[in-house]
């Protein structure tokens, strides 16, 4: 009896070393057939199957033309009013589109809307086109330490005032160094020269009164350090009070008088 040895995935038969030839001339003509059939099923699979590089109409592709049909084309436009939570129809000039609840809609932009724009704004200086209008308040509301030059209105003491980046002053003059004294008959230049230093460090009193300025003023409470130098005299209205932690230096041969 022939060995029947066969291939390992189609099963075809082989030949045998220990077979006799008309043996194995059998078994390979049944081989051969096997073969012949399996490249014929191969061919016939291989002609119902498209070229590598082949192509495809789009109504070769089940539903593709139906699905196009339903969108829009690629350079459609859309009106503002065709998105659905969109309505621009009372809109007019000038407005912008801003969100409300849970819709989009025209407004007039206004201060408020913008995030912390308001606070900015009260930190400038008003103006009407012809003047400024100064920040004023009572003593109590001037800013504790504030950062750069500043003025003021003391609504309490009657006074304009700065910011010297240390302490809050009545708003001065120029300095005496400033100021070029000619000489006068029978008035000392020192004591020119000591009066207008006295009215640098510690500018002209409060405002006047009635006509001509026939009435000055000065405030009833002395909020600084005041010195009085030598060879002048110095004239307050009182009463007046020297605030806590102030001081007024009379210099020798200088006088102040309260009346």
């Amino acid at each position: 009896m022939a060995v029947d040895d066969r291939t390992t995935n189609r099963n075809y038969p082989l030949p045998h070393p220990e077979n006799n030839s008309n043996e194995d001339v059998h078994r390979l003509r049944e081989a051969i057939g096997q073969i012949d059939e399996d490249v014929k099923a191969a061919f016939v699979g291989i002609a119902g199957k498209a070229p590598i590089s082949h192509q495809h109409g789009m109504g070769d592709v089940t539903g593709l033309s139906d699905a196009l049909a339903g969108k829009a084309p690629n350079d459609h436009p859309h009106a503002l009013n065709d998105l659905t939570d969109v309505d621009v129809s009372t809109s007019t000039n000038n407005q912008v589109l801003m969100k409300v609840g849970t819709s989009w809609g025209p407004a007039t932009l206004l201060i408020g809307h913008i995030s912390g724009l308001q606070t900015a704004l009260d930190g400038k200086v008003a103006k009407d086109g012809t003047s400024i209008s100064i920040p004023m308040g009572t003593t109590a509301q001037r800013p504790a330490d504030p950062s750069g030059p500043r003025l003021r209105y003391n609504t309490e003491l009657s006074r304009f005032e700065t910011w010297d980046g240390a302490a809050w002053a009545k708003l001065g003059i120029s300095t005496a160094a400033e100021v070029s004294i000619a000489p006068i008959s029978g008035i000392e230049a020192s004591h020119v020269q000591g009066a207008l230093g006295l009215l640098a460090a510690r500018p002209i009193g409060g405002p006047s009164a009635g006509s001509n300025s026939v009435i000055r003023t000065n405030a009833a409470t002395i909020d600084e350090d005041v010195a009085i130098p030598a060879g002048v005299n110095g004239m307050t209205a009182g009463p007046v009070t020297i605030a806590a932690g102030r001081t007024v230096t009379v210099s020798p041969g200088a006088s102040w008088s309260i009346v």
